[in-house]
């Protein structure tokens, strides 16, 4: 298992994958890198932490899956070519950008999957008993509501007019 304790614990540029896991213990960190996957690709972020991927994922092997793994989050935001299978087992795989989680199906085991209101989830998306997808949508609090309509004035008559304003009753022609 590589445990991701800093920004730069990949190295510089690539991360190159034959398989094992990926995974967060303490904090919240982030991975730039761009990922080279030969074989499946495995996360792992224990409760109360996070592991930010917003670098791309380069399937090199063909049909790399994503396995995620832990009580904590793990994002994607970077593109990738992923045709695999993504699993999600525990905690939540938060999709940040439209083709975060690749072409592949998505599989929620007793977890969560998040996204935004602005990201299209093309993949086929199937819950267990105990999976979730939760989509935050925007804020409804600060939408203007239309001006609350009033009512119309009543209409002048002889009966809700001033004395002064009213004419005296004539009757027939003057």
């Amino acid at each position: 298992k590589t445990v991701v304790g800093s920004s730069s614990a990949l190295g510089s540029r690539y991360g190159v994958f034959f398989g094992g896991v990926i995974g967060v213990q303490s904090g919240d960190q982030t991975v730039s890198n761009e990922l080279l996957l030969f074989d499946d690709f495995k996360v792992d972020a224990d409760a109360g932490t996070s592991l930010i991927f917003t670098g791309a994922q380069t399937d090199v092997g063909g049909g790399s899956e994503l396995i995620k793994t832990g009580a904590g989050l793990v994002a994607l935001s970077g593109v990738t070519d992923r045709t695999g299978l993504n699993t999600v087992n525990e905690g939540i795989l938060s999709l940040q950008a439209d083709d975060a989680a690749g072409t592949g199906d998505i599989v929620i085991n007793g977890a969560t999957l998040d996204y935004g209101a602005t990201v299209a989830v093309a993949n086929t998306v199937e819950a267990g008993a105990a999976g979730a997808i939760r989509t935050r949508r925007r804020s409804t609090a600060s939408r203007s509501r239309p001006p609350a309509r009033t009512a119309r004035p009543a209409r002048p008559s002889r009966s809700n007019l001033p004395a002064r304003a009213r004419r005296p009753a004539t009757s027939g022609p003057r």
